[in-house]
């Protein structure tokens, strides 16, 4: 019998959101391994580790960890995010894309009307977790950054995180700290933001995602509060870029992101006339995705596997799953690791879905699969799960109808007598209705807690 020896060093490099996280992940996962936390310094184009808010992905990665929402509206500043308002993007002005469930007709097929989560997002409202209709509603958050990396800090020491000296690099291969020294470990974790740890490895192959004048450049701001918070984030459309509003607790951050050098001044004029504050100087970032994430003894997560424009803040909810797919398969024992292929072939298909819904929100082409999905949608108005999606089929929904992608028909519901459609039709619209006018103005004290 072959003994398994379970691994006895994994060193995360990283200093921002994305290594705490994994490093503390880790932590609770391997009890009897020693877990290193290797600082460094955090790139301004690591999106993920700049980003103040991620999707269901973060929400269930907290949950594994022990991370509950009390303590995230307590210590980080948090607010509820109920939906994302896109302004300039649709035929019909603007609309919302919800978090929850979105709206359904009798034969299960998604119908074109909002979501319950839009439509307490327009009024900003919401409802509290013992409300009726509560369950429809996903409660994702907002927090303060500095706030949120100083509670996870905290967090990794107390799960027994080992803090190193700070990583350098150095070009050569190798886990080089500042002091000159070499950390050797079973395993190790590239939440760089830039990836040079991985890139140090072979077949670092980087998949471009930067043709088609995708979006390459951007620029961010935050100003402490001068508004009350509100339940959506914004994302305007400005010529051939965007700039996005995240209106939290103790300020709101904003970013611009757009395609071209040629554009950096206009847009930063954009950003500082939305904002009222100064911008950060622009900043180039590539999109892509690593093909082999994970080589050898070294697996890429967040910005230095997968590089996402910031449409749909997509890009901590993708690391988070990326993280909750390392825990899935952890290894048992040293390299070479069996888990590898394995774990590069479904974190290729989380970031492929992820930038599909990126590239559909630019109203550009992505993959074969993006086209089936708007082909079902728009014939039968389902959305085709999948086992390794990034982004729910009710968001998919939502977005296509905000789109003007008008949902086609089940065959199921064309046999539904009309009276029976039609009478399903004014009860969904009752309820909402009702559950409105139940719903708390968001910024009282209970809506707030």
């Amino acid at each position: 019998m072959v003994e398994i020896r379970p691994l006895s060093h994994v060193a995360v490099v990283g200093g921002g959101t994305v290594a705490s996280l994994a490093a503390i992940a880790l932590a609770r996962s391997l009890p009897v391994s020693r877990i290193s936390l290797v600082p460094c310094a955090i790139p301004g184009e690591a999106l993920a580790d700049h980003a103040v808010s991620g999707g269901a992905a973060l929400q269930r990665l907290h949950a594994r960890i022990g991370i509950g929402d009390p303590l995230l509206f307590a210590r980080a500043g948090a607010t509820p995010w109920l939906a994302t308002r896109y302004r300039g993007f649709g035929h019909v002005g603007d609309f919302f894309v919800g978090h929850g469930v979105a709206a359904r007709d009798p034969a299960g097929g998604f119908a074109a009307e909002p979501s319950l989560a839009s439509l307490l997002a327009a009024q900003e409202r919401w409802l509290l977790p013992e409300q009726e209709g509560s369950g429809a509603l996903d409660l994702l958050l907002r927090f303060d950054l500095d706030a949120y990396r100083a509670g996870l800090h905290a967090l990794a020491e107390q799960a027994g995180v080992h803090v190193t000296l700070p990583a350098v690099a150095s070009g050569v291969p190798g886990l080089r700290l500042e002091n000159g020294k070499t950390l050797e470990a079973d395993l190790v974790v590239d939440a760089t933001g830039s990836g040079w740890v991985r890139a140090g490895q072979p077949h670092a192959t980087w998949r471009d995602w930067g043709q088609d004048a995708q979006l390459q450049r951007l620029c961010r701001s935050s100003a402490s509060v001068a508004m009350r918070a509100s339940l959506s984030d914004t994302v305007t459309k400005v010529g051939a870029g965007y700039w996005m509003e995240q209106p939290g607790r103790h300020q709101t951050s904003w970013m611009a992101c757009w395609a071209d050098a040629q554009d950096d001044a206009r847009m930063q004029r954009a950003l500082e006339s939305a904002s009222g504050t100064r911008v950060s100087e622009p900043i180039a970032f590539r999109p892509g995705r690593l093909d082999m994430p994970w080589q050898g003894n070294v697996v890429a997560i967040g910005d230095a596997a997968v590089r996402l424009a910031p449409l749909g803040n997509l890009n901590l909810h993708l690391a988070a799953a990326q993280i909750l797919l390392l825990l899935d398969l952890l290894p048992r024992e040293a390299s070479p690791f069996a888990e590898c292929a394995e774990f590069n072939r479904r974190a290729g298909l989380l970031a492929d879905d992820a930038q599909d819904f990126v590239r559909c929100q630019q109203r550009k082409e992505g993959s074969a699969l993006l086209a089936q999905r708007v082909d079902q949608f728009s014939r039968r108005g389902w959305i085709p799960e999948l086992a390794e999606g990034c982004i729910p089929a009710d968001n998919w929904a939502q977005l296509l109808i905000g789109l003007g992608v008008k949902p086609g028909t089940l065959p199921r519901l064309q046999a539904l007598p009309e009276e029976e459609v039609q009478r399903a039709a004014r009860a969904r619209e009752a309820t909402r209705a009702r559950l409105l006018s139940t719903a708390h103005l968001f910024g009282s004290d209970q809506s707030n807690s």
